[in-house]
């Protein structure tokens, strides 16, 4: 999305793949949603992160 100059605020209750698919922001290739086989991986440009 940075190259089309989209920047996201994304909520602290969803994933980055959950707020793109539920506000139709760009289409991502996902095939499990659970976070494991690596095909939904999104580089992060900038930005905070929460670990808990």
């Amino acid at each position: 999305m940075a190259k089309s100059a989209i920047e996201l605020e994304v909520d602290s209750e969803s994933t980055i793949l959950q707020f793109i698919e539920r506000n139709n922001v760009a289409s991502v290739e996902c095939l499990c949603h659970e976070g494991v086989c690596g095909t939904c991986e999104t580089m992060i440009l900038k930005g905070n992160t929460l670990m808990q």
